[in-house]
């Protein structure tokens, strides 16, 4: 993860930028402290992000992380801060308890997630090239946009509340071990229930209870414990359990994937797959294969076998590489289903769709059985195939 870091050259310029400003507000305590606060949540972010391991634009990741402050600033931040004052004072007179916090995980944890939801809603409309890359598909996914959001909250919340240096350096420390978390977790939830929609509203409210029980262990238990190293050790215990959470939640999302084979965190460290050019060439086997039909890969063809194929621009992780503007690095797999005998084409959520002879759009991530004679186009007919059987 390091060494990734490492090559980054745009990192240097952008150390020294920052480097600068904190040295240019040393003299101001508060905007001192927002640039550290910033700063912080976006190293955050970065370490979320290699460890999910799957590519997102960073501009919607930046966006998602501008849209959850500003909305904050709006009279929507007003209004969940007015419910948080208002349900947890209820709470508190019910068990006759102040120490009680348990509104803000309920409020806080729906409105950070407000843009995970619209991206989930925005990708099943399906109507844009590029809502592969944006959308909520898959748990990663939803890991990823809820993350960014809760830093956004986060850090905006603590400019808000606090203007000593205290107060924001608190508060950055809550950042690591607390909003992204909880919302990651979230997050998992939601890209599943988006993934696996039989039982979207209960997968939905396990995670949102899920995130409740850390949320609010975090605000109310360490006021139970005695001040100074108990309370500490109260902190850092559930620190740790928060954080294991998450990265639970982001190793589950990784193994289960559509896109696991082709994520930079999963992908197999080997030599360069073994690169197959669609030449005519005769097979001994019985089976199916892929066979082009249009444009340049007319009349070539490929041996299906059970483990995937993957089909698309990049050499380096592609067996069968093709020239077009069309196809995405990776664009889509194909393996064999011997049982059926069928074959498998799965989209790997490319930017201009894998599709159908009748012109339907596989969604991204999602997978179709062929059988010999069904067509299937990668962005447009000009890249046309078709599955057929085996020439003896």
């Amino acid at each position: 993860m390091s060494g990734r870091l490492m090559r980054k050259g745009y990192l240097i310029p952008v150390a020294v930028v920052i480097g600068v400003w904190l040295y240019m507000t040393s003299g101001d305590a508060e905007r001192f402290w927002k640039t550290v606060g910033w700063v912080l949540g976006a190293g955050e972010m970065t370490f979320i992000y290699l460890f999910c391991g799957k590519r997102k634009p960073w501009w919607l990741l930046v966006a998602t992380s501008a849209f959850t402050a500003v909305a904050l600033y709006s009279p929507l931040g007003d209004k969940v801060a007015e419910y948080n004052t208002s349900i947890n004072e209820r709470l508190q007179a019910l068990f006759n308890d102040k120490r009680l916090l348990l509104s803000p995980g309920l409020v806080e944890e729906i409105f950070k997630a407000i843009p995970v939801f619209l991206l989930a809603f925005y990708g099943a409309s399906n109507k844009h090239k590029d809502s592969a890359n944006i959308g909520v598909y898959e748990p990663l996914d939803g890991i990823l946009i809820a993350a960014a959001s809760a830093i956004g909250f986060a850090v905006t919340e603590t400019l808000l509340a606090y203007k000593t240096s205290e107060g924001i350096v608190f508060r950055a420390i809550d950042i690591v071990f607390g909003h992204a978390a909880y919302s990651g977790c979230f997050g998992y939830f939601i890209g599943l229930a988006w993934m696996k929609p039989q039982n979207r509203a209960r997968t939905l409210l396990i995670g949102l209870v899920f995130s409740l029980i850390l949320h609010d262990a975090w605000d109310t238990l360490p006021s139970y414990a005695a001040e100074g190293a108990p309370q500490m050790a109260v902190f850092g215990a559930l620190g740790l359990i928060i954080y294991a959470s998450l990265a639970a939640a982001i190793l589950k999302a990784r193994q289960i994937s559509p896109t696991r084979s082709q994520n930079f965190a999963t992908v197999r460290v080997g030599p360069t797959p073994d690169r197959r050019d669609f030449r005519s060439e005769p097979v001994s086997r019985s089976g199916l294969v892929v066979e082009g039909i249009s444009g340049t890969v007319a009349g070539r063809r490929v041996a299906l076998t059970a483990n995937a194929i993957v089909m698309g621009r990049d050499p380096s992780q592609c067996q069968i590489v093709l020239k077009s503007e069309k196809v995405s690095r990776v664009h889509c797999s194909l393996r064999l289903d011997a049982s059926a005998p069928a074959a498998v084409l799965q989209d790997c959520n490319s930017v201009n769709g894998t599709f159908m002879e009748s012109g339907e759009r596989l969604a991204p991530g999602s997978s179709r059985t062929l059988r010999p004679g069904d067509q299937f186009y990668l962005g447009s007919r000009s890249t046309t195939f078709q599955i057929a059987e085996q020439v003896h």
